[in-house]
């Protein structure tokens, strides 16, 4: 018999193997540095959201303060007390005192008042500061 040799020619043969496992591998990194992109994203919006409901407690705080100032306010001794202090006006036919300071001198020295307006001026005085604190 013969035998035919048949000649095959083996045509090159191109891996394919070596290919997936690196487009695998680029594909694992590209996702890995996503995530992380997205994690540090997450850090930072989580900072921010704390630091805002630290700075809202602190608001609340402040309200609840003017809240408590403004009710003070409502009571007309403190507005007195409020326009003697701090506006150095007096009531009508009272008479202003001026104290005296010891000095290491021995000498006394007047302190600086203001001048003492007329009942027209403390009245007007008075509404203005109450318009105001309200």
């Amino acid at each position: 018999m013969e035998q035919t040799k048949t000649s095959k020619r083996k045509k090159p043969r191109i891996r394919i193997r070596p290919f997936l496992y690196l487009l695998a591998f680029a594909v694992l990194i590209g996702g890995a540095v996503e995530v992380i992109k997205k994690y540090t994203v997450y850090v930072q919006i989580e900072k921010e959201i704390a630091k805002t409901q630290e700075e809202i407690h602190s608001l609340h705080k402040k309200n609840a303060s003017l809240k408590k100032d403004l009710h003070a306010l409502y009571d007309l001794r403190k507005v007195e007390r409020i326009a003697r202090e701090r506006l150095g006006l007096t009531r009508p036919r009272e008479v202003p005192v001026k104290v005296l300071n010891a000095s290491p001198g021995g000498q006394e020295e007047p302190t600086e008042r203001q001048p003492v307006p007329n009942s027209n001026t403390i009245q007007l005085q008075i509404h203005h500061l109450i318009q105001r604190f309200f």
